[in-house]
């Protein structure tokens, strides 16, 4: 039986996003792009011959307008992992466990993935993150505090939804 794929292109504050989706769940999202053609080239509608169907895919997207703006993701969101390493799964899985408005760094990430040498892997997978921001990514930096690259656009927009998180953390306290 052929999978049917759906998606969802969209803008938000930081550019045009896309959600592509399974009966299994999210398989790819992105954001922070400069057009809507750059987001369906990523998300490969074409080649998938995926239908547009904003029923199947409005929690992904919902979700992703709320992680954008600094809002804790209150739901869960089931990701399609089909064709992905074990080590890759295990990293993202680690990663959705950082709490909200809390950073990791990479050896931490490594760690929890099962193999505490694996630096590089775990970077790896952070910069292969299909599922950004719904897998938070965001929150991986280096041990000693430092932002490293993000792939998802960019180390200013990395440092934007940190700090998203935190202000919106701080406002709930008060």
């Amino acid at each position: 039986m052929k999978t049917i794929n759906y998606y969802e292109i969209f803008k938000t504050d930081y550019g045009w996003a896309g959600v592509l989706t399974s009966n299994s769940g999210l398989k790819r999202s992105i954001f922070a792009k400069s057009s809507s053609s750059e987001v369906s080239n990523y998300l490969g509608v074409s080649d998938l011959s995926a239908r547009q169907n904003s029923s199947k895919t409005n929690i992904f997207a919902d979700a992703i307008h709320d992680i954008l703006s600094g809002i804790p993701l209150m739901k869960s969101i089931l990701l399609d992992f089909t064709d992905f390493s074990p080590f890759f799964i295990s990293a993202w899985k680690a990663c959705i466990a950082i709490p909200f408005a809390q950073t990791r760094s990479y050896t931490w990430l490594a760690t929890q993935s099962g193999n505490p040498k694996a630096l590089r892997a775990a970077g790896q997978a952070m910069a292969r993150n299909p599922f950004a921001p719904i897998v938070p990514c965001h929150r991986v930096i280096s041990k000693d505090g430092r932002l490293h690259n993000y792939s998802a656009g960019g180390i200013e927009i990395k440092s934007n939804l940190i700090s998203a998180e935190a202000n919106y953390s701080k406002f709930k306290l008060l």
